[in-house]
């Protein structure tokens, strides 16, 4: 096992399927980075216009705020407080602590499932596409190949998940 663990590594690497994987998780990362700023730049402002507006601006900031639905409205009855706490999530959201949490929060399940399936799909066919596949069933039995290609794939998407953490 420890020998198909091994090959496969070495065709993973050959193949060059990681660096498509890593070039995906690059631009969710910009694009994360760009909506956490954008996040943050339009809390500033509605929090800036709650400054300049608002005349018991100190009392409001203090008092807790709620937000009721009458039908098909919702109405919210302390707008300083309320952007006060987005601007507080946003500025959470673009710290380095914050950024991993707002990263999978917004493409967590769904992007990472795609990304696995797409993983899933490349390693699958890896052996086809380079021509391995009959040189290593005359290595190896069928099942222990399938195996190592079931772990790697665990391995990857283990290691994409916990990165995000």
């Amino acid at each position: 096992m420890k020998v198909t663990l091994i090959k496969e590594l070495f065709y993973l690497t050959k193949s060059k399927i990681y660096l498509v994987i890593f070039g995906i998780i690059i631009g969710l990362l910009i694009l994360g980075t760009f909506q956490a700023s954008l996040n943050l730049k339009g809390a500033e402002s509605l929090f800036m216009e709650d400054k300049q507006s608002d005349i018991n601006f100190q009392k409001n900031i203090h008092k807790d705020y709620s937000i009721s639905n009458n039908g098909n409205q919702s109405i919210l009855n302390n707008a300083t407080r309320y952007d006060y706490e987005q601007l507080n999530q946003a500025n959470q959201a673009i710290s380095f602590v914050g950024f991993p949490q707002f990263i999978f929060k917004s493409y967590g399940m769904t992007i990472i499932s795609l990304l696995a399936g797409f993983f899933g799909v490349l390693v699958a066919n890896y052996d086809y596409k380079f021509g391995t596949f009959k040189r290593r069933l005359g290595q190896e039995s069928w099942k222990i190949i399938l195996l190592g290609k079931i772990c790697w794939i665990s391995c990857i998407i283990n290691c994409n998940v916990f990165a995000y953490f």
